[in-house]
């Protein structure tokens, strides 16, 4: 009963969003349903409604300025955007609060990528992989880095291991497409090609 009631919740305030009445359920968060409303934010990020999801989060803050997931997606947002700067405070808050919260620094290494600064973006994705070696996001972000670097085999080892540990990450698909064609395996890549738009048409 309590998941019904709580999934209504939600839907009503979607709803009321998308009516643009975004300010009713800004006055509606408190400590109780900062989960419920940080869904709700993901929903609006994925449909890249940015400034209703940077409104959301930055009232949960504003009452809860130690809330590690509410800084955590502060900073995805803020990558989304491109406004790396921002997105970076935001990481080093996470880190501050949780130093071993692996994917801060898989987003710290995949931010200080966007800014070209390699070497530090593989310090932080080792980092991530020294925490959680199974973490499929930073071996998919250091394939992304090496490539970057002009360091296609070791890319695609990377990527490989992004892909073994989760076979529908898109991403790694296509990041491994991309090394496999600098390399010359222009038939192997196709095949990472096709895979990518069966997991993402």
């Amino acid at each position: 009963m309590q998941v019904s009631i709580t999934k209504s919740v939600i839907e009503e305030n979607i709803q009321l969003i998308k009516d643009g009445n975004v300010d009713t359920v800004l006055d509606r968060i408190n400590p109780s349903n900062f989960e419920d409303m940080l869904k709700i934010s993901d929903l609006f990020r994925y449909k890249r409604k940015y400034e209703i999801v940077e409104k959301i989060i930055e009232r949960i803050l504003q009452i809860n300025p130690h809330l590690l997931v509410a800084w955590h997606k502060w900073g995805i947002l803020f990558i989304k955007m491109g406004k790396y700067d921002l997105a970076l405070e935001s990481v080093e808050k996470v880190l501050k609060i949780n130093p071993k919260f692996e994917r801060a620094w898989s987003n710290k290494g995949l931010i200080f990528g966007k800014l070209g600064q390699f070497r530090e973006a593989l310090n932080c994705l080792e980092k991530a992989l020294q925490i959680n070696p199974d973490f499929d996001c930073a071996w998919s972000n250091k394939g992304v880095i090496l490539g970057l670097l002009g360091r296609y085999e070791e890319a695609i080892e990377c990527l490989d291991k992004a892909i073994q540990l989760n076979p529908s990450l898109a991403t790694a698909k296509y990041n491994k497409a991309l090394a496999l064609e600098k390399v010359g395996r222009c038939m192997d890549a196709i095949e990472y090609y096709d895979n990518c738009l069966i997991i993402n048409p």
